[in-house]
């Protein structure tokens, strides 16, 4: 495949002898054995949205040096979107599906949408790099799911903990009973034990938190490829999730610093979503700052008028500085007063 620019300046693509990623000066097709077991789709598949996410942010970075122009970019975004879809709804197409690896698998199914074009969103750059970004959203993703379980898990001993302040039980050691405990002492030593894989789950993240897109083959892109641009495009969101349910479980333990470490850390992102305000508020609740709180409900409030948790914190700040001047249009403290009652 080669891309050459026409009378208009328009980057063409010239045709392809096959479908396959490598092998282009080779005449004959790889041994079927070998191509069996060099094959990775079976298990890379996984990555596949991860993959689909890279190629968004390649397609734009290609608009960025001249190869595609608005309207391919609109076309392939459009394309990834449809394969993203279908692959959710379809198991049986990754399922019967003869690729090579998670890749090939994405751009034989740009291929059957958009021709030519789909060939093109490989110019510059290799498998290479892209393993190895997907890989990297891919324990980003994990570690992620993995603190949100944790959370919820030692939220749960907590919860069970305060129920049993004052059940006494025989504390262990060696197999034998030694010296008398609480019950929710020995359940809350468990949430101490488990809340210390967060941060090395954090470590884990922070240490898979970099881009290696633009990098190519071996030694960089002949592009002039933007690559903080890719790194800064929009990633999971089950990244945040993870961090809001952290975030909430710190407050629930009256952590107030860890809760505003996290916090902190989550408005660095743009735009900021709402959930990230809420737990803000909930937390200037606990450093006793009512008025940050009422501003943060009220941001929320003004574009999710039907979202009825929001009326509630809101109630929850006004009882807490009843003598705050009533703010009218969206929500008056008589209404915050009734939803709080409900």
């Amino acid at each position: 495949m080669h891309n050459l620019a026409d009378a208009t300046g328009t980057i063409k693509v010239t045709e392809r002898k096959d479908d396959r990623l490598w092998g282009g000066r080779f005449e004959r097709a790889p041994n079927a054995g070998f191509d069996a077991f060099q094959g990775s789709f079976a298990f890379d598949r996984r990555l596949l949205p991860h993959e689909l996410a890279v190629d968004r942010a390649w397609a734009k970075a290609l608009q960025g040096v001249g190869i595609l122009n608005a309207e391919e970019v609109r076309q392939t975004l459009a394309a990834l979107d449809r394969i993203a879809v279908r692959a959710q709804k379809d198991k049986a197409w990754l399922d019967t599906s003869d690729a090579e690896d998670v890749h090939h698998f994405v751009e034989k199914a740009l291929v059957e949408q958009l021709g030519a074009l789909g060939w093109k969103l490989h110019t510059g750059r290799s498998r290479n790099e892209l393993v190895a970004t997907d890989f990297r959203l891919f324990v980003k993703e994990a570690a992620a799911q993995i603190k949100m379980a944790v959370a919820e898990l030692a939220a749960a001993f907590v919860t069970l903990a305060k129920s049993n302040l004052h059940l006494p039980m025989a504390g262990m050691t060696h197999m034998q009973h030694a010296q008398p405990i609480l019950l929710s002492h020995f359940l809350l030593a468990h949430a101490e034990a488990f809340l210390r894989d967060i941060p090395r789950l954090g470590s884990a993240t922070s240490s898979a938190d970099a881009c290696p897109m633009g990098s190519g083959a071996l030694a960089g892109c002949s592009f002039p490829i933007d690559r903080d641009a890719i790194a800064r495009e929009p990633q999971n969101p089950v990244h945040l999730a993870a961090q809001i349910a952290l975030a909430r479980l710190m407050l629930a333990r009256d952590d107030i610093a860890a809760a505003r470490a996290i916090v902190d850390a989550m408005l660095q992102t743009k735009p900021v979503d709402d959930d990230v305000v809420a737990v803000r508020g909930q937390l200037s609740l606990k450093e006793q700052n009512p008025g940050a709180a009422v501003q943060d409900f009220l941001s929320i409030a003004a574009h999710q008028p039907a979202n009825a948790a929001v009326y509630t914190l809101l109630a929850e700040a006004y009882l807490q500085n009843p003598f705050q001047a009533p703010i009218t249009g969206i929500v008056t403290p008589e209404k915050t007063e009734r939803c709080w009652q409900i």
